[in-house]
């Protein structure tokens, strides 16, 4: 899919991360990781479990930077198992996920869609390398929203596993906001959807590097010269 490449050859200028989850088949998987970027391969909970592994093994093949699963995706809005694609769902146990994270070997394994502290901490125990807080743009309806949950996940897992954000991320001020409550780092999608219809990679490219630059201009008005030195009460006291 030529935006799915687009997004990667963005990402790749401005030196980000590029994670990858909405494809058909597993040759436009081989066309995104020829771009080069660093790219993070999250895999829908498959209802065949071979499929999955069969999955990331390619994607380790591919030189992936690491491998994940969308767990959100498991049912659809009927109450019934989910298909994406055409291809059919089903939720995953605690021991299925722990056979995955096995899979990737030493290839981190990131858990996307968690919304509780009861799930991140199953995401600890079962050896996963971090997990992503998300609704998933609300796939389920009224969901708490990632910030704020957020503070009470860092709380029960501490520096045990890294903590992305997800949803509704539109600038550097939410970056920050993010990043305070306790992310390590954040996902942006529909904010680029915008430049990359306008530009392509390049656009893609400039509105990750200003996020960048309205993140750097906040930290410096509220006096950190580094993310690793920010906590929540720079949200209060300026």
């Amino acid at each position: 899919c030529w935006v799915d490449e687009a997004v990667a050859k963005g990402a790749k200028l401005a030196n980000a991360i590029n994670f990858v989850g909405m494809e058909s088949y597993e040759g436009e998987i081989e066309d995104i990781a020829s771009v080069g970027a660093a790219t993070v391969r999250i895999i829908k909970p498959h209802a065949d479990n071979n499929d999955v592994i069969k999955r990331i093994e390619h994607a380790k093949e591919l030189g992936a930077f690491a491998v994940g699963m969308d767990i959100d995706h498991a049912y659809n809005g009927n109450g019934g198992y989910d298909n994406v694609c055409g291809l059919p769902m089903k939720p995953k146990s605690f021991d299925e996920m722990k056979s995955f994270v096995k899979a990737a070997g030493d290839l981190p394994f990131i858990v996307k869609g968690v919304l509780s502290v009861a799930d991140a901490v199953k995401c600890v125990k079962m050896g996963a390398a971090g997990i992503v807080v998300s609704h998933h743009h609300g796939i389920m309806p009224y969901s708490v929203p990632p910030l704020m949950v957020l503070p009470e996940i860092k709380e029960a897992v501490g520096d045990k596993i890294k903590i992305f954000l997800d949803c509704g991320v539109e600038s550097g001020v939410d970056v920050y906001k993010a990043l305070a409550l306790g992310a390590d780092a954040v996902l942006v999608g529909r904010a680029l959807m915008g430049p990359l219809k306008e530009n392509a990679a390049q656009g893609v490219s400039n509105k990750i590097n200003e996020m960048n630059g309205e993140l750097m201009a906040i930290m410096a008005r509220t006096g950190f010269k580094c993310v690793a030195e920010m906590d929540e009460s720079c949200l209060y006291e300026l």
